[in-house]
């Protein structure tokens, strides 16, 4: 059972990484364009103080899902007979982080974002 544990740690720590440094490339390749473009203005919802630049999450969704798509297309092993699930996880990440760039852009009202993130899940 360990081993098995090992065996899969050594298949997914670099696909992990591979995703972690396409996350870190796509986020400072945009952060001008965001800073520019995406500036969140604190508001009685906001966390920040100052003025920061928002939608970079957008990136790590994006290189997560190229990633994983990449290695199941490389090794379709690793979806064990999954694919199905595979797709559904894929589509709600996708519905999830369309909500929350919306959400970003336009400030949805709570109710609606809910209602969207309860259909994803």
């Amino acid at each position: 059972m360990i081993e098995q544990a090992i065996e899969r740690l050594w298949v997914i720590g670099p696909i992990a990484l591979v995703a972690f440094f396409l996350s870190l490339g796509l986020v400072l390749l945009l952060r001008p364009w965001l800073a520019r473009y995406a500036m969140v203005r604190p508001n009685a919802r906001s966390s920040h103080h100052q003025p920061t630049p928002q939608g970079g999450g957008i990136a790590v969704v994006v290189a997560t899902l190229l990633v994983a798509w990449g290695a199941a297309a490389l090794s379709p092993a690793l979806l064990q007979n999954q694919g199905g699930q595979f797709l559904a996880v894929t589509a709600a990440t996708a519905l999830l982080a369309v909500v929350g760039a919306i959400d970003d852009m336009r400030s949805l009202p709570a109710a609606a974002r809910l209602a969207m993130q309860c259909i994803a899940v």
